[in-house]
């Protein structure tokens, strides 16, 4: 699973904009679906505003 510290590190490439499902299907190669669901996983649990 990616860590909280890899999505940030993501977001950082890109600091004018949401971290959004599309930047860990780029960095990742993530599917979309994945990607979404990673990023709603770590929103629920706190560790991504």
């Amino acid at each position: 699973m990616t860590s909280a510290e890899d999505l940030k590190r993501v977001a950082k490439q890109h600091p004018d904009m949401p971290l959004a499902p599309w930047m860990l299907e780029e960095a990742f190669g993530y599917p979309i679906d994945f990607a979404q669901a990673t990023l709603d996983f770590y929103r629920r649990s706190g560790e991504l505003n």
